[in-house]
């Protein structure tokens, strides 16, 4: 398939613009980058390029030093944003995809892309981890690779999740990434091999612990305020088992119910507490499921009106947002109850953003805080 004037301007923009991402890339963390046998960032040739979704800017950072600039398959949630979607679509010529996998229309976009000669990149993940674990690789992966019969190279981001804690408030200094790229499946294997066999394959090599590797490298990265932030996403104080009882300032993190004590350093581990890693805090307070969706707690935030038919978007304004044991209620610029279970696609983007469905609408609320615990009370994660 020849390619259209689209995909050509791309490539001109692009290349006129690659100087200046790459100068802006440096600023936002210094590299490494890892090559394995096979991998060339100069090839011409189409490949799915896979990848662990480590921090925000690892979709520029991934496919940044390839000759061919790979097409992106990105949530169309960014596409509702009429100047975003202008560039996604014309400039970084992106692939538009349901929030949590794709659909027909994806698919579509992704065979296009290859037919005109393009690698086609994608995070399976479809999110940044709040706790630096990566998600495990979902089978629709496995089915991409071995249905478009491509060389398949994956890339695993380290150091993103701890230059870019998804939860924080507060910026971070010495970041630094180390981008290892491997040649995890070539064409030919691929047509010889079953699906379970791509998905293990697939799934070891893009596998990440940050606290593991952080433990190995110990890279300091100070901030002004490492801790604020951890308040919206650790709910379960380890002393007292209070719910949402967590506050945090600038390195300190402490208890309102017991006053319990303890501080976040440089490198990212949890002093004066029972676990060294959020990972570990999660898998405790993730036992308190049920305690969690009887609690009731309240936030605010400013609600959108997503339309993805027209790819447009209408803010309605802030709203009082309330759980109450398992009902949704937002008041204000909408007024929307909703209980467990009600609520179409519920998902989380970016640190507080919550996509759902309700009803024939589809809503955006970006919340002021407790995004993540209102999104496992409702069930959704």
């Amino acid at each position: 398939m020849a390619k259209l004037l689209a995909d050509r301007s791309s490539d001109l923009a692009l290349r006129l613009i690659r100087p200046f991402v790459e100068a802006r890339m440096r600023r936002v963390a210094a590299r490494t980058d890892l090559l394995g046998p096979g991998v060339d960032f100069r090839r011409r040739e189409p490949f799915l390029l896979l990848a662990n979704h480590s921090f925000a800017m690892d979709v520029v950072q991934v496919p940044l030093p390839f000759a061919v600039t790979p097409h992106i398959v990105a949530s169309r949630d960014l596409f509702v944003s009429p100047a975003l979607r202008f560039v996604l679509s014309y400039v970084a010529r992106c692939i538009m995809a349901t929030k949590g996998g794709g659909d027909l229309r994806t698919v579509a976009g992704i065979r296009a892309a290859v037919a005109a000669g393009y690698p086609v990149l994608l995070f399976p993940e479809g999110d940044i981890s709040f706790f630096g674990q990566s998600a495990p690789l979902p089978k629709s992966a496995a089915a991409l690779a071995r249905s478009l019969g491509l060389d398949v190279i994956t890339c695993r981001v380290a150091g993103g999740y701890l230059s870019a804690p998804r939860w924080a408030k507060s910026p971070r200094a010495g970041r630094r990434i180390e981008l290892s790229y491997e040649l995890a499946l070539r064409s030919d294997e691929i047509a010889g091999m079953g699906l379970p066999a791509i998905h293990e394959a697939l799934g070891a090599r893009l596998a990440h612990d940050e606290w593991a590797y952080q433990k190995r490298v110990m890279t300091p990265r100070p901030s002004p305020a490492p801790a604020e932030g951890l308040e919206d996403i650790l709910y379960v104080c380890p002393s007292c088992h209070g719910m949402l009882s967590m506050r945090a300032s600038g390195a300190r993190l402490h208890c309102a119910r017991c006053g319990a004590d303890g501080r976040l350093d440089d490198y990212g581990f949890l002093d004066g507490w029972p676990f060294r890693t959020l990972a570990e805090w999660d898998a405790f307070q993730r036992c308190y499921d049920d305690e969690l969706a009887a609690a009731s707690f309240e936030t605010a935030g400013e609600l959108w009106l997503h339309d993805y038919a027209k790819l447009r978007r209408k803010r309605l304004g802030r709203a009082a947002v309330r759980y109450r044991a398992g009902e949704l209620v937002i008041e204000g610029a909408a007024e929307l109850v909703a209980g467990r279970g009600e609520l179409r696609e519920l998902a989380l983007t970016g640190r507080s953003d919550l996509n759902f469905g309700l009803g024939g609408s589809d809503y955006f609320l970006r919340l002021d805080g407790l995004a993540l615990p209102l999104l496992r009370a409702l069930g959704a994660a």
